[in-house]
C-alpha cells in the first residue's frame, strides 16, 4: 500500500517508524506534508519520499491508501473527513474530535466512506493491558464492580510555548483531560468493558494561569451503564510525571494497571502478577509508550483482510464524548447525562 503523513511534528515520529518498521513490501511511504515547508523538507530527505506544504495537493498526487494525520486538534476532523470523502484509509491522533458537532461529522463520514479509520489509543496494545483485559474477561475474580485512574503528569510553560496551538480552547479543545488523559480514561473503560451514562466533575487551572486558557486539573465522577461507578483525577502541574495507575475493581480483588505492570490486590496485601516491558518501535516520550507499531501494523492488517478494526470513530468518540460533558459538568455544576448531551 501507498501511506502519506500529514504534519511532521513529535508525534509524527511514531507514525514514521511504524511505517519503516512494517517495511516496503506492506506499505511504501511516498510523501509527507507539513505547513513549515522546512519540517517537511527535512522529514522527506529523512524518509526518502516527496514534501508538500499543502495536503490537499499531496492527497490529489499521490493518490494514497492510507494517510497518517498527526497535526493539532482543531484540524483532525476536517482533515479525515477530506480523506474518508477519497475513500482513503486514516489512521488519525487523537482525540478524534474536540466537539459534538465534530464526532458527529466524522462517524458519519466514516460510514459512507468505502474507506476505514483507526483512531490512535495506542496504550489498548500495551502488553499489560491486554494481559489485564484477559484476566478480567476470563470471570476468574469476578465481576467489575467499579474502575478509578490517576494521571500526574508534568507539563510546563516551554511545553505550551512549542507550538501555538497548545493551551487553547479552540485549536486543542482543552487541558490534560483531552489531550493527555484521554488515553487512560479509554483505557480504563476498555479493560473494565464500560459504557458511560452520566458524568460529574470539575476542571481547573491553577498551575498556568497566564499560559494557557485550558484546564492542568480535572477530578471526575463516573456512572457506568450498568449502574457501577468510576472516578479519576487528572494533572499536568505535578512536579514530575509518573505512569497512569488504573484500579479496576472486581468481586474478589482489584487489579491494578501501572505501566508495564499488573498487580493484585486481596485486601490491604498487593502482589505483582504480570511483568512485560515491550519496547519494540518505542520512540519519543516516555508517555507515548510502543503501542503504535502494533496498532498501527493491526489496522493494515484488517485493511487487507476485511476484519473489524477494534478503535473506529465510534469507538474512540466514547472517550471524547465523555470528556467534553466533564466540561459541561465543570461549567453547570450539575451531573451531565451522556446520552441528552449528544443529542444537544
Amino acid at each position: 500500500m501507498r501511506a502519506c503523513l500529514i504534519g511532521c511534528g513529535g508525534i509524527s515520529k511514531c507514525h514514521l517508524n511504524a511505517i519503516e518498521q512494517l517495511g516496503k513490501d506492506a506499505v511504501e511511504l511516498t510523501a509527507v506534508a507539513d505547513i513549515i515547508e522546512q519540517r517537511a523538507e527535512k522529514t522527506a530527505s529523512e524518509h526518502s519520499c516527496r514534501a508538500y506544504t499543502d495536503y490537499e495537493e499531496m492527497l490529489r498526487e499521490e493518490k494514497p491508501d492510507v494517510v497518517h494525520i498527526c497535526t493539532p486538534h482543531y484540524l483532525h476532523v476536517p482533515m479525515a473527513v477530506n480523506a474518508l470523502s477519497q475513500n482513503i484509509n486514516v489512521v488519525l491522533e487523537k482525540p478524534c474530535a474536540i466537539s459534538v458537532d465534530g464526532i458527529k461529522e466524522l462517524t458519519a463520514a466514516e460510514k459512507a466512506s468505502s474507506a476505514r479509520l483507526a483512531v490512535c489509543f495506542q496504550n489498548r496494545y500495551n502488553e499489560s493491558a491486554i494481559f489485564a483485559k484477559k484476566l478480567i474477561d476470563s470471570g476468574e475474580y469476578g465481576k467489575v464492580t467499579g474502575a478509578d485512574a490517576l494521571v500526574k503528569w508534568q507539563r510546563d510553560e516551554s511545553y505550551y510555548n512549542a507550538d501555538e496551538w497548545r493551551g487553547t480552547k479552540s485549536q486543542e479543545g482543552g487541558g490534560v483531560m483531552i489531550n493527555q488523559a484521554i488515553h487512560t480514561h479509554d483505557l480504563m473503560k476498555y479493560i473494565a468493558g464500560k459504557k458511560t451514562y452520566s458524568v460529574e466533575g470539575k476542571v481547573g487551572n491553577f498551575h498556568l494561569k497566564n499560559t494557557i486558557e485550558v484546564e492542568d486539573n480535572a477530578s471526575v465522577f463516573f456512572e457506568f451503564t450498568d449502574g457501577t461507578r468510576g472516578v479519576y483525577y487528572a494533572t499536568t502541574a505535578s512536579a514530575s510525571s509518573t505512569n497512569p495507575i488504573i484500579d479496576i475493581h472486581l468481586e474478589k480483588a482489584t487489579l491494578r494497571i501501572e505501566g508495564d505492570y499488573v498487580f493484585g490486590i486481596h485486601g490491604d496485601k498487593m502482589k505483582m502478577i504480570y511483568s512485560g516491558c515491550d519496547d519494540t518501535g518505542k520512540v519519543g516520550k516516555i508517555e507515548w509508550g510502543s503501542g503504535h507499531l502494533k496498532l498501527i501494523k493491526d489496522f493494515y492488517t484488517c485493511i487487507n483482510t476485511g476484519k473489524s478494526f477494534m478503535i473506529d470513530s465510534v469507538a474512540a468518540s466514547e472517550s471524547v464524548a465523555d470528556l467534553l460533558a466533564v466540561y459541561e459538568s465543570s461549567l453547570k455544576g450539575e451531573k451531565v447525562i451522556i446520552e441528552n448531551f449528544l443529542k444537544g
